[in-house]
């Protein structure tokens, strides 16, 4: 029978049954969880940019349709807020507001004004 393991993130560590082995390989187990945790951190928080940085940038083109915008505008704002990140909805308007084409400007100017 080989030795014994477990699963950690996309690891197997192998598991020896001896105390010394037990203590030390305690510690090497959690140091690779701590580690996998802080990646993990790393990759949320690099995900979250991505995702702000793809809301805020993004422009309407002139053939793009409105519903097709609107809709990937809304997907990316969902998503954010499954990440447990509020975006207040005055920032959103704003940020939807000046992403359609100039094309758009009385749009703008009629939606700007019923505040």
């Amino acid at each position: 029978m080989g030795p014994a393991g477990f699963l950690c993130g996309s690891r197997y560590i192998n598991q020896d049954r001896s105390l010394g082995s037990f203590v030390s390989g305690t510690k090497r187990r959690w140091k690779i969880v701590k580690d996998d945790k802080s990646s993990l951190e790393a990759a949320l928080k690099w995900d979250i940019r991505q995702k702000l940085k793809r809301l805020i940038l993004n422009k309407m083109n002139e053939e793009q349709c409105m519903n097709g915008f609107l809709k990937e505008f809304f997907n990316f704002v969902d998503k954010l807020k499954a990440m447990d990140l509020e975006i207040a909805d005055d920032l959103l308007s704003i940020l939807m507001l000046y992403a359609i084409p100039d094309s758009h400007e009385s749009f703008r100017i009629a939606i700007e004004s019923r505040d």
